[in-house]
């Protein structure tokens, strides 16, 4: 589906940005290895691309492969984003020691050329 939207005084740099919005994906698959989505989306023209969330079934899943088959037949990851939704794992997670270590499924994406954008907070 595609969707135009206006926005006064958007700078002149911005004018026809195009972003694609992959989400709710929940492990489905669209053909071997994902061929006929990425058919699809490497038919199309944009500049960013955002996983908005829920990639994953569940965030104890270990399922990876529908997401990761995705991006590596992806064509334009030249700029590609990601916000965890409530079934996919958070980007860190606090160890033993407290150490930050980043889950398999988070670095898996960030191999493949796709940024992580964190939440932050102010008190």
């Amino acid at each position: 589906m595609e969707e135009t939207i206006y926005i006064e005084d958007l700078p002149a740099d911005l004018q026809g940005f195009q972003i694609l919005q992959i989400a709710d994906l929940h492990e489905k698959t669209f053909g071997k290895g994902q061929e006929k989505l990425i058919q699809t989306i490497n038919e199309l023209e944009y500049d960013v691309a955002v996983f908005t969330g829920d990639m994953l079934n569940d965030e104890n899943s270990d399922n990876y492969d529908p997401t990761y088959s995705l991006l590596d037949g992806m064509d334009n990851l030249n700029d590609a984003l990601f916000v965890p939704g409530n079934t996919d794992p958070g980007g860190v997670f606090t160890g033993p020691t407290y150490s930050l270590d980043q889950h398999d499924f988070i670095t898996g994406m960030s191999d493949r050329g796709v940024e992580q954008l964190d939440a932050v907070q102010n008190d």
